[in-house]
């Protein structure tokens, strides 16, 4: 750079500098009251935060309505920084600031993070702070800072080689993946969450043994527990960590009152022999996933009082094999593609390989969705492979009076557009704006006092635990209750 130009540079620098300070000296400042200051919320809510994870970073915005500029003398955490909370001010970082101005009719922006300590709790902690605005008049206005705060066991990289028992006191997170060996049992005892990284999975090649009650359910979840929008926690999206794979080594897996969601995929259970049960599953659910919710690849499977809701892919995959429902709900509202699966797809035969159907029994079970069509069977006539399938007694949004199809259905009920209600209408909520779903009962479903009476004692209650009566039960994982 040529001296020229860096003496030309440096007066219009100086320039700049002068009209700024001139600027400053002209300003003209109000006294302000706590009317014209306004804030954009009154409380910055955190939920539930990991103490070994931390926060997000919130923002919020500070108004001054005044026709003068305002000043405040101070701006300052009232714990002093003490609490874990952390605050950027107008572009400056701290807990206590002096002489922060707002021009007339303009605002700043406040920006705010939590960083617990360890609560050394079980239980979730309360913690609260605020960040207190003093105008140059004295008046005080303050915005509420609130979070609860919930110690974690953290696994990293585990790897299960014997037996490892995972108890209900604090959540558990993982990162690198949970792996269980062949030839070994973890044990997941009731109560217990399991908070996964983006970038974990749950790999079982020996077996895993999950001990839910009703009052006291297993959760494997995403690890976010922030909103990406105000209305919208990260745990209502899919895709926010792996899902649960049982590889071809691995057998006589249950999961009792166990909740899976959130994840890329749901369960995946491998190509396996039919001799011994892959996986036993009650009263438990796998909802809103970013493939299937239930893939099962040529083997063995029992599934009662479950829910299998809202994949990318479909609810339940069936590549051959030997599997039974009983009294489960698959239940197709996938909101974020239109290109979804189906709530239930089943084949015995996939890239030319032939995987036998040898039974996929559906007994009082509901089977709905979106589309026209949510059952899809697809078979190869061949002598080798076998497709057996059979609905009884279920409610299914397909054609069970096709020449095709129609002799595997057995007192199953249609769901169409003749129906007084249809397909989202059987439930007591499906909210696509704000991505709620409740698929228990409507008090004027189809499904409701048209399933078989002759499996009674094989699910005597609903998943919630409710008792259904002995004859006429409603279809579905869920009894409608008043």
């Amino acid at each position: 750079m040529n001296i020229v130009m860096k003496k030309i540079l440096f007066i219009i620098w100086t320039i700049s500098i002068s009209l700024f300070c001139s600027c400053e000296d002209d300003v003209e400042y109000g006294v302000g009251d706590s009317s014209t200051i306004v804030f954009s919320v009154d409380t910055v809510n955190f939920d539930t935060v990991l103490s070994e994870v931390g926060s997000s970073t919130q923002r919020f915005k500070v108004f001054n309505k005044n026709d003068k500029a305002v000043r405040f003398s101070q701006v300052r955490l009232a714990s002093g920084g003490e609490s874990g909370f952390q605050v950027n001010v107008d572009g400056e970082s701290g807990a206590f600031f002096h002489d922060v101005s707002i021009y007339d009719k303009d605002s700043i922006f406040v920006f705010v993070k939590f960083e617990p300590k360890k609560q050394n709790n079980n239980l979730p902690v309360e913690v609260k702070d605020s960040l207190i605005f003093t105008l140059e008049n004295g008046i005080e206005k303050s915005v509420i800072f609130y979070a609860l705060v919930q110690d974690a066991i953290v696994l990293k990289g585990v790897v299960v080689e014997d037996k490892m028992v995972l108890e209900g006191e604090k959540p558990y997170i993982v990162y690198d993946s949970l792996v269980v060996s062949l030839g070994a049992l973890l044990e997941i005892n009731n109560g217990v969450s399991l908070y996964f990284h983006n970038k974990a999975d749950l790999r079982v090649y020996g077996r895993i043994l999950c001990n839910g009650v009703k009052d006291a359910p297993i959760v494997f979840r995403g690890m976010r527990t922030d909103k990406i929008l105000p209305y919208l926690p990260y745990d209502r999206l899919d895709g926010q960590w792996g899902g649960v794979r049982f590889y071809p080594e691995s057998f006589e897996n249950e999961l009792h009152f166990t909740d899976i969601h959130g994840g890329r995929f749901g369960i995946t259970c491998d190509n396996s022999i039919l001799d011994a049960t892959k996986l036993y599953m009650t009263n438990s659910s796998i909802h809103n996933v970013a493939a299937d919710a239930l893939a099962m690849k040529y083997c063995s499977g029992v599934f009662v009082n479950c829910e299998f809701s809202n994949a990318k892919g479909n609810c339940v995959t069936l590549l051959g094999g030997d599997s039974q429902f009983l009294h489960c709900t698959m239940a197709q509202f996938y909101p974020w593609d239109a290109s979804r699966g189906s709530a239930l797809y089943f084949c015995n035969v996939l890239n030319d390989t032939i995987y036998p159907l040898e039974r996929a029994d559906f007994i009082n079970c509901l089977i709905t969705g979106i589309s026209d069509d949510e059952v899809y069977g697809s078979r190869i006539d061949n002598n080798d492979a076998a497709f057996n399938c059979n609905f009884i007694n279920c409610v299914v949004n397909t054609n069970i009076d096709d020449e095709s199809s129609k002799e595997y259905f057995t007192n199953c009920t249609s769901e169409n557009e003749d129906n007084e209600t249809y397909k989202s209408t059987n439930f007591r909520c499906i909210d696509t704006d704000n991505y709620v779903y409740d698929f228990r009962l409507d008090s004027l479903s189809v499904a409701r006092k048209v399933g078989s009476a002759g499996y009674y004692e094989y699910a005597p209650n609903d998943k919630d635990g409710n008792p259904r009566p002995v004859n006429n039960p409603d279809v579905g994982c869920y009894q409608y209750v008043e």
